[in-house]
């Protein structure tokens, strides 16, 4: 089984696409790539240590690994968030406007 997914949305202040690639390690989810066209409220502005800063094919490409428990995020449908892993895609608002954690755990998936 793969351990990579993306998150994709469109960013709440510059409306342009942005891409999140994480993969599981154990029990931790690693972000290992951001992609996105504009700078814009918390998006990076330059490498962590070990990573990179790259402009390709007009969009910024920056890489990390970034490790991390779980992720809480907020989704709302204005912002069209999806998770794909695995050749599928998914509708992360179809729940509602409200916060989501992604956690990495042994089993099948579960949702709310």
């Amino acid at each position: 089984m793969d351990p990579s997914f993306a998150l994709s949305y469109v960013h709440s202040v510059t409306r342009t696409p942005v891409v999140e690639r994480y993969r599981v390690d154990g029990s931790d989810i690693v972000q290992t790539e951001i992609t996105f066209e504009q700078h814009g409220p918390g998006l990076p502005t330059e490498a962590d240590a070990g990573g990179t800063f790259t402009r390709r094919d007009g969009r910024y490409v920056v890489t990390m690994a970034r490790r991390f428990p779980d992720i809480v995020m907020q989704v709302h449908r204005d912002q069209a968030p999806r998770l794909t892993a695995a050749a599928q895609s998914h509708d992360l608002a179809q729940w509602g406007n409200r916060a989501l954690v992604l956690r990495a755990v042994a089993g099948p998936c579960v949702s709310p």
